[in-house]
């Protein structure tokens, strides 16, 4: 029987940026995400173009795309995308992934996740789907506030 080796959020930090890999860390566990397909990352596309067009006309904040959010020691997500007001942006250090979660993160449901999947993910992120789905699930664990669509 083998045991997962756990890391810690510094190790995450430390880990060598390999392109077009990108990971999460769930209860200290390594999770490396998969390449999203078309509709999804078109779903992603309008959701951005959307949110910097209202931004651009309201500069309250910014917008990012799948940035790593450090939510505890051993919790680190990076939703497809995220804002964070002004205020919380400039607490950022430049060195080091965002320190606790985002004012808005929103992910895109992909085909491949099924219903035990997105029920881990849920807690606060708005989670449209490139086509019809279902309701949506909150997803990225943190106490900010939820926007769900039905």
């Amino acid at each position: 029987m083998s045991t997962a080796t756990l890391l810690t959020l510094e190790q995450f930090e430390q880990l060598p940026h390999e392109d077009g890999v990108r990971y999460e860390l769930k209860g200290g566990e390594l999770v490396t995400m998969a390449n999203a397909k078309a509709g999804h990352e078109r779903t992603k596309f309008r959701i951005e173009r959307s949110l910097i067009a209202y931004i651009l006309q309201h500069p309250i904040g910014e917008i990012y795309s799948e940035s790593s959010f450090a939510l505890s020691p051993s919790r680190v997500c990076a939703p497809d995308v995220a804002f964070l007001r002004d205020e919380l942006a400039a607490k950022a250090d430049p060195e080091r992934i965002f320190q606790g979660a985002p004012d808005l993160a929103i992910e895109v449901v992909s085909d491949s996740e099924n219903a035990l999947e997105l029920r881990q993910k849920s807690r606060t992120t708005w989670m449209p789907a490139p086509r019809p789905f279902g309701p949506c699930i909150p997803s990225c664990e943190s106490s900010r506030s939820t926007i769900n669509r039905a």
